[in-house]
């Protein structure tokens, strides 16, 4: 996973790099990137929609038919992005050179992470509230402005209703979007919750946090086709003639609403402030993973040798993270310049399609497996690995929680992590890969050559590779030093840092010292 995340987080800050690029010219350029009076455009520029006639000629049978386009190429903010944005090469094999204006939003990107994680979770805590709290408000605000456009609630009815023609690859994104803002398979909340208590209530933080990560994309969803509603409305075409998806759908569809609509500068800097907010608290979570586990392989007598003050805000560990966060931050952002390039965005396509699409899947089958068939039995032998679990669980939530909130999260586990999860999640990972195998793979009309397939599948094995490599490892520690039986057992002294959090140890009796790494 944090092979996984380290992957992710570089290109990731190339998304966000192309969101702030948008949010600072974008609004003051609103009129241009409607126009095909500029430069950039091709002779193909059609502003608007246009009815064609298409012919269709399979040798033993020709029919014809009329079609409204709305898209493609000859969307004068598509070629905005393509043309002068991007300025987007050949393909490929052809990178060509860094784009200034997006390597400096890539900087920027990189240096509000650095800020976020300036003091560790202490400072990612405080910032999480900005993350969350005012995207929250923002999507609220733009939800409320695309229902009062003219058909923007024809556009909500067309996503939330599937009998009135929506696709149900939208319902797909919009589950995707749900499990990529949780960071499900990454490590990301693992490395944020190894900072709670021991008995911190992380069924309510569970809850909490789905529940609104939920509402929050759910409603965003609602905003985004309230305006195409309102775009469907203005060219007076159907909605599916504009509803689309991916980067279209961002920086083509809604810069196109935004165009049609009085004041559009201000709402398009307002949409794009708000996903810069959404990814960036993604991005904090992905390269906080990176560095924690990086700062646990540092000896603690290392740390303790080093100058400076033991606890506090200017602590060791503190500045260490520091340090470790500048470093880590530099190093991504040269290692994402490429993303950044005339041809970056093809690279993008390969690595975020194998890296983010496919990879989740399979660390997240492999976590139910793990906990639900291997994790160790309990003192009696014949209890199953997942009872251990629960019971470790239960343990944990025993001064928080109520029995009867105990017994139906059991239940729930016990069905979704044995059998529904590792069921799904298998099949996601048999059959997504073959949709992209050998010539499915492709960003706009550009169809990706086959070694770019294979490409992505080496990029997916990096981390994939770490599994058998770290089982192997702890198999030749374990023989190394005698004890063949931590192989398949954890070591004697494994559970709970603090003696108080032991089982059949009262809450009053003294425990270790407190271990600072995970305050």
């Amino acid at each position: 996973m944090v092979v996984m995340s380290a992957i992710f987080c570089i290109y990731h800050n190339g998304f966000m790099a192309e969101m702030l690029y948008y949010m600072f010219y974008v609004p003051g350029d609103l009129s241009s990137t409607a126009s095909c009076d500029n430069y950039w455009n091709t002779p193909s520029c059609k502003s608007g929609c246009v009815q064609e006639t298409v012919e269709y000629d399979y040798g033993y049978d020709a029919y014809n038919y009329t079609r409204v386009t709305c898209g493609g190429v000859e969307a004068p903010a598509m070629e905005y992005r393509l043309n002068y944005v991007l300025q987007l090469s050949t393909g490929i094999t052809d990178m060509g050179a860094v784009r200034g204006p997006l390597a400096g939003c890539l900087f920027l990107a990189w240096l509000l992470v650095v800020l976020g994680l300036s003091f560790g979770v202490k400072s990612l805590g405080k910032v999480a509230y900005v993350t969350t709290l005012v995207p929250m408000f923002f999507i609220f605000i733009l939800f409320l402005r695309a229902v009062t456009l003219p058909g923007g609630p024809d556009g909500i009815a067309y996503l939330l209703w599937p009998s009135l023609g929506s696709n149900d690859s939208y319902y797909f994104s919009v589950i995707t979007a749900i499990v990529h803002r949780l960071g499900v398979g990454h490590g990301g909340y693992t490395t944020l919750s190894s900072h709670n208590r021991f008995h911190n209530n992380v069924l309510r933080d569970a809850v909490v946090v789905i529940l609104i990560d939920f509402l929050m994309v759910l409603l965003c969803a609602m905003m985004i086709f309230g305006f195409l509603g309102f775009l469907s409305h203005q060219l007076g075409v159907p909605i599916t003639e504009v509803a689309t998806s991916g980067p279209n759908l961002v920086y083509v569809a809604m810069v196109t609403v935004f165009s049609h609509i009085p004041a559009g500068s201000s709402w398009a800097a307002l949409f794009f402030l708000t996903l810069v907010l959404l990814t960036y608290g993604t991005q904090l979570v992905l390269v906080e993973t990176v560095i924690t586990s990086l700062m646990d392989l540092i000896p603690k007598s290392l740390i303790k040798n080093l100058p400076g003050r033991e606890s506090g805000l200017l602590s060791k560990r503190t500045m260490l993270h520091g340090v470790m966060t500048v470093a880590v931050c530099f190093l991504f952002f040269l290692l994402g310049l490429p993303y950044v390039t005339q041809g970056g965005v093809y690279l993008l396509t390969i690595v975020d399609t194998f890296n983010a699409q496919i990879q989740p899947y399979i660390f997240i089958l492999l976590e139910c497996v793990a906990i639900a068939y291997l994790y160790s039995p309990s003192c009696r032998r014949c209890c199953p690995a997942l009872n251990r679990w629960m019971s470790d669980l239960s343990h944990m939530l025993q001064h928080v929680c109520c029995f009867c909130c105990a017994t139906v999260v059991n239940g729930m586990a016990a069905v979704a992590w044995v059998y529904y999860i590792p069921m799904v999640m298998l099949i996601q990972v048999i059959a997504q890969p073959l949709m992209f195998w050998p010539h499915y793979l492709s960003y706009y009309n550009y169809v990706f050559p086959t070694w770019a397939t294979i490409v992505g599948y080496l990029i997916l094995s990096i981390s994939l590779i770490v599994v058998p490599l770290g089982t192997i490892i702890n198999i030749i520690i374990a023989l190394v030093r005698g004890r063949p039986s931590e192989i398949v057992q954890p070591p004697a002294d494994w559970g709970p840092y603090l003696n108080k959090h032991r089982r059949g140890v009262s809450r009053g009796q003294p425990g270790q010292p407190v271990d600072d790494t995970r305050l």
